[in-house]
């Protein structure tokens, strides 16, 4: 079954932001664990690390992204779907913001706006388009 190139376009913004958000996830893990450095990682921090629950919905949203990243570049471009995972890095500010409490400059935010258009710009004319 193949699917329009504005499906593989609206798949790889939702692999992109799956992906944005598994990190964040991540370092939700540390707030229980404090940081995971391997000098310090005792049997008891391992196991409390393998007990959350983000560990493994991270890891699950990195899976998934990866594998709706793959079908969306088996039906377009990779000049228009690639750029698509800048995404991430939106992805990843805002959701740090809300799930881990991360402050976002103001800077950060005309970034992200910045990131966020021109992304929009490649995906509505295309790369490469003569």
């Amino acid at each position: 079954m193949q699917i329009s190139t504005a499906a593989a376009v609206i798949m790889a913004i939702i692999a992109s932001i799956s992906w944005g958000l598994s990190p964040t996830l991540f370092k939700r893990i540390t707030r229980t664990t404090g940081p995971i450095i391997l000098s310090n990682l005792t049997k008891d921090r391992l196991l409390k690390l393998l007990k959350s629950p983000y560990l493994y919905a991270g890891t699950l949203l990195k899976i998934f992204s990866g594998a709706v990243f793959i079908v969306a570049l088996s039906e377009a471009k990779v000049s228009v779907i690639g750029p698509v995972l800048a995404f991430v890095y939106p992805s990843q500010a805002l959701s740090s913001r809300l799930i881990n409490n991360e402050p976002i400059a103001k800077s950060d935010l005309i970034s992200i706006f910045g990131v966020s258009m021109g992304v929009l710009l490649i995906v509505i004319h295309g790369v490469g388009v003569i």
